[in-house]
């Protein structure tokens, strides 16, 4: 009997403890469109981590960014693959829900809590549909005209989110007035409640949105580019929307555990030939010294696409401060704010042209990356264990009057100089960094062919770079009818399909 008492207790305490960690059992089968009891804040709360954190290290897009090689697969990702970012949707339900439960309401509270749920949704969702085109936004997380869940949502255009989410971030920014701060507690690891800082990161993601809609929409872009610049932007480096990683609540940067574990990514080709092309102070950021063969001491990148005998020991290792546990992950960065106004002034895009403010702006993205990067590592140095910085104020100041952050030539020179400083910066937030290649053409990436040496897959497509993201295969299971429409549209789900705006 009293074995018996034993095990009744172990089998509750298992229940006890399953109830409290098995969170994605209980996101799975939610019901999406109910609206809660929990509070707003609570629900806003709640997205931070998979919004902010999770899902700007989506390392899958390392490979094709061509800033990393061989992530998890050495011949690269151009075979259909998993879709991490499509996870989204969880954070989407809470948000949802936080913003039906203060619609309309008139306590200010309430008011700013619907406001900040809304800039979250959008940049969930501007993120979502510039991966895969056309998604389920409308009729996501709703309910039909007999209030039962929609399970089976529609895809909207690309352009009507943009559009959708522009006017959505401007009326939030309005909302949000001049007060100061929101209690959102311990969870909001970007900017500890300060609306005011909520709020230029609002306006400065309707400056991304806005370049990245340019060259498809051009008028729709200047309009929201004109009154982008007459509201704050973020303006400094301390401003910059970083996810704070490692303290004593456990959380650090999503790359670490993978990485350091020895899955030994290498960094690609591409950027190593670049950095050391120009001679840029990030190189032994971005790469470790070559510890096998030929170029053993050295920098040699492993070439994207690599379908050959490997020994990642011939090739240079991503650099340690790439994924260092306490690394802040990247969401809208200083950097990022100044490369977009270098262009905007290059092209008098909502300012008045001037070559002479585009490189100021130029230089500023340049600088605060090259600050964001100068962090510490561990090393050898003549036999001896060195914990210091891999480049100094020195170096920064010298590459900051180099010809590799001088506007120079025709606009579009000038323009691909922005593009590749830009690429160099956005290293570990490549769902930004894949956007902005195919918008910009910059680098750009060759057809693979099967002449190359060394041996390169084709992959499904042929040796083409993907333009996009492939729906997940949940997506033919459980909302069929809606996909058939969306693969149908994408020339059959297709990673080549180009999205409304990739147009250049």
């Amino acid at each position: 009997m009293k074995i018996m008492k034993n095990i009744y207790r172990f089998i509750v305490l298992l229940l006890i403890v399953s109830a409290c960690t098995d969170r994605s059992m209980e996101d799975v089968n939610k019901n999406i469109n109910e609206v809660t009891d929990a509070d707003p804040i609570y629900l806003i709360n709640s997205s931070f981590n998979e919004l902010f954190n999770r899902n700007s290290t989506w390392d899958k897009l390392a490979d094709l960014t061509n800033h990393y090689a061989g992530t998890s697969n050495p011949s690269g990702y151009y075979y259909k693959f998993d879709s991490g970012i499509w996870g989204f949707y969880i954070a989407n339900n809470n948000l949802k829900d936080a913003i039906k439960k203060t619609e309309g309401s008139q306590e200010r509270v309430d008011q700013l809590a619907n406001a900040l749920a809304k800039i979250f949704r959008a940049y969930g969702f501007q993120r979502l549909t510039d991966c895969y085109g056309d998604v389920p936004f409308s009729e996501a997380a709703e309910l039909d005209e007999n209030d039962k869940p929609i399970i089976t949502p529609k895809y909207d255009k690309q352009k009507d989110i943009y559009y959708s989410v522009l006017s959505d971030l401007k009326s939030a920014i309005d909302v949000i007035g001049d007060d100061t701060n929101l209690p959102l507690g311990s969870s909001d690891r970007v900017y500890n409640g300060d609306l005011q800082k909520w709020k230029k990161f609002a306006n400065s993601l309707r400056l991304r949105m806005a370049m990245r809609i340019r060259f498809v929409d051009g008028a729709k872009a200047l309009e929201v580019l004109q009154d982008v610049f007459t509201k704050p932007l973020i303006d400094s480096e301390d401003e910059s929307a970083a996810f704070k990683n490692w303290d004593e609540t456990g959380y650090y940067y999503y790359g670490f555990n993978g990485l350091k574990a020895g899955t030994r990514t290498n960094t690609s080709k591409r950027m190593v030939d670049y950095l050391k092309s120009v001679n840029d102070p990030r190189l032994p950021c971005y790469a470790l010294p070559v510890v096998e063969g030929v170029n053993k001491g050295g920098f040699d990148g492993l070439p994207n696409g690599y379908d050959d005998n490997l020994n990642r020991s011939n090739f240079s290792y991503c650099g340690r401060v790439t994924y260092q546990k306490d690394l802040p992950t990247m969401n809208i960065m200083y950097s990022e704010v100044c490369f977009l106004k270098a262009e905007a002034y290059l092209f008098g895009l909502g300012v008045v042209q001037s070559n002479d403010e585009a490189q100021q702006w130029l230089k500023k993205g340049v600088e605060a990356s090259l600050n964001f990067w100068h962090r510490k590592d561990t090393y050898i140095e003549n036999e001896e264990e060195v914990t210091d910085f891999l480049y100094t104020q020195e170096d920064i100041d010298s590459y900051l009057v180099s010809d590799a952050v001088t506007l120079s030539g025709n606009q579009e020179e000038m323009f691909e100089v922005i593009a590749m400083q830009k690429w160099v910066a956005l290293m570990t937030n490549w769902v930004e960094a894949f956007a902005e290649m195919r918008r910009t053409g910059y680098p750009a990436i060759e057809v693979r062919t099967t002449s190359d040496v060394p041996r390169l897959s084709l992959g499904d497509t042929n040796g083409h770079w993907p333009r996009r993201v492939p729906y997940p295969d949940s997506e033919m299971l459980y909302n069929k009818e809606n996909y058939d429409i969306a693969k149908e549209a994408t020339d059959g789900n297709s990673l080549t399909y180009r999205v409304w705006w990739d147009v250049k």
